[in-house]
């Protein structure tokens, strides 16, 4: 296997300090980018990403070199580490005999000096071959991160393009009751207005009963609670007027009986002859002052 010779990493660390740099202009491109033309940044821009490309790749080609050299580094590692643990026993193990007494002073100090120079170097190639991995281990993920860097799209996956977001299916407005509506259009059912009883007029036929106003119809609940006007024709007018008459028939003591309506015979009429009014010719009860008619004195 190919050893990594001086020549090979001090090329490695030149396009080391190749990138840092490179990088470093992109960084400060990124901050003065804003004060100059847009296709001047992008030229530029490019100029350094292509050349830190470049410098990728030829990190990339030492990788295999570096990566070999790395593991026979780490066996001249476990060695050292397997030396210094053995030449650490042997020391512990002399001194214990002299503790105990086995070995005399002069023994012991004859074999310390042997024993600590052993333990003594292979500390040393320990550490050479630790660092050694160190530095090699740095070495690759630098040329690793350098790759990374320059093709993010190549290194990382791509992003799945997020989902559209389905929109909130949007509430239907609840529709008023049609007979809700009805009523709130039409408001509370408004009371008839009476209006104000006209003048009777005289009638006749020799009819007895004031004539008294009929009474408002109620609005229909189909016009929305307006108050408009009921409209009384000729034919209703009469109806109205015969049934006024017969109501204040029915309540005269004593009632008297009328030829155009027909009432109840409860009371019949006796004694005194019924007057007859001179204005208008309605007959009137015999203890009247006035016509119950017209109002003419009688």
């Amino acid at each position: 296997m190919m050893e990594v010779s001086p020549e090979m990493r001090g090329a490695v660390g030149s396009l080391l300090e190749q990138r840092a740099q490179l990088q470093g202009w992109l960084a400060r491109l990124d901050e003065l980018s804003a004060d100059v033309p847009n296709r001047v940044a992008e030229r530029v821009r490019g100029d350094y990403t292509e050349r830190l490309r470049g410098v990728t790749d030829a990190l990339a080609e030492h990788r295999e070199v570096i990566t070999g050299e790395m593991d026979s580094v780490r066996g001249q590692l476990a060695d050292a580490e397997a030396r210094y643990a053995s030449s650490a026993d042997a020391l512990e193990e002399a001194r214990l005999r002299y503790q105990i007494g086995e070995l005399d002073w002069d023994t012991w100090a004859t074999r310390r000096p042997e024993l600590e120079s052993a333990v003594d170097e292979a500390d040393r190639a320990t550490g050479v071959a630790r660092e050694a991995v160190d530095r090699l281990r740095e070495l690759l993920d630098e040329i690793e991160g350098a790759r990374a860097a320059a093709a993010p799209g190549e290194a990382a996956p791509p992003k799945a393009e997020a989902a559209p977001k389905a929109e909130a299916p949007k509430a239907d407005t609840p529709k008023p009751d049609s007979a809700k509506a009805d009523v709130s259009k039409k408001g509370a059912k408004a009371e008839p207005v009476k209006p104000e009883p006209a003048k009777p007029e005289p009638i006749k036929g020799g009819a007895k009963a004031k004539a008294t106003p009929a009474p408002a119809p109620e609005p229909s609940k189909q016009d929305g609670g307006s108050h408009a006007e009921p409209v009384v024709g000729a034919d209703d007018l009469e109806f109205l007027e015969e049934l006024d008459r017969a109501i204040a028939a029915s309540n005269r003591t004593p009632a008297a009986s009328d030829s155009t309506l027909e009432e109840p015979q409860t009371a019949a009429v006796t004694g005194a002859a019924l007057l007859t009014c001179k204005e208008c010719g309605s007959t009137n009860d015999p203890q009247s002052w006035y016509c119950e008619v017209c109002g003419v004195e009688l």
